[in-house]
């Protein structure tokens, strides 16, 4: 009988096992921390008031719609509020033109026409001499990881099942912003929609290290004229003392001076 009940007690032992072996394993709930409007509304602000400046070289193309994808490696300085310098790079490496906007006054130089083209520093300009048809203080902007936040009545936050947060925020007249931040809370892309229409956006990846992340890449996509523009730094320095000067054209020595049209 002792034996009976000990192969009784055996056989139901691996029925039991197999039993839990065949069964679906138990997936316990992800905790994602919370995060309020306020919270990543806040995250934007300490990004505008970290980066004030920049310089470094990028691998910089821009794909206008109709057109070849131009592509090329650019010297770039960046300040706030409305100072960008860009010299773009021949094939030996010296500028093969220079770009400056002021705030005031937007330049161009192109050494093998002899010319320095000069107007004022108006979207349509911009657009001429950077190819980005938006306002200088904008672009300054969007390039130093500063994004605007519109007047908004309603926020909300979601979790994407891709993970990290989306906050919506809601104005008038069928205006939104959509702002997407990874789980560590980095903005990682910005969208403006009027209606159902998508007038901006912006994606930002490719982090530095340390206390303040910047992100190395940028692409602005800008759908109505149809304008892309993706910059990648392989070198750069964030919040550098830049001199005036660097931001003021004058003409060499020969050069002709004209109107930008």
């Amino acid at each position: 009988m002792k034996m009976l009940r000990a192969m009784r007690q055996l056989v139901f032992f691996f029925l039991l096992a197999g039993l839990f072996s065949c069964a679906p394993p138990v997936r316990l709930p992800l905790v994602v921390p919370e995060a309020s409007p306020d919270e990543l509304l806040g995250i934007l602000a300490g990004n505008a008031a970290s980066f004030k400046s920049l310089k470094g070289i990028a691998r910089i193309s821009f794909q206008e719609q109709d057109y070849k994808t131009m592509k090329g490696e650019q010297i770039l300085l960046v300040e706030k509020p409305r100072r960008v310098r860009s010299e773009i790079l021949g094939l030996f490496g010296q500028p093969a033109a220079v770009a400056v906007v002021n705030g005031e006054k937007a330049s161009l130089l192109v050494p093998r026409e002899g010319i320095l083209y000069e107007g004022e520093a108006s979207a349509r300009n911009l657009q001429k001499i950077l190819r980005i048809p938006l306002k200088i203080e904008d672009l300054v902007s969007f390039i130093l990881y500063q994004v605007p936040v519109i007047e908004f009545q309603t926020s909300t936050v979601e979790i994407p099942a891709e993970g990290g947060y989306r906050l919506l925020l809601e104005g008038k007249g069928g205006l939104l912003e959509e702002l997407f931040f990874s789980p560590e809370k980095k903005l990682l892309a910005a969208r403006f929609q009027k209606g159902r229409e998508e007038m901006l956006k912006l994606t930002y990846g490719d982090f530095t290290d340390g206390e303040k992340p910047f992100p190395r890449n940028l692409v602005l996509h800008l759908p109505r004229p149809g304008i892309e523009a993706r910059v990648e730094f392989t070198a750069l320095e964030t919040n550098v003392e830049l001199d005036e000067k660097l931001f003021r054209l004058e003409p060499p020595e020969g050069f002709q001076i004209r109107q930008l049209l």
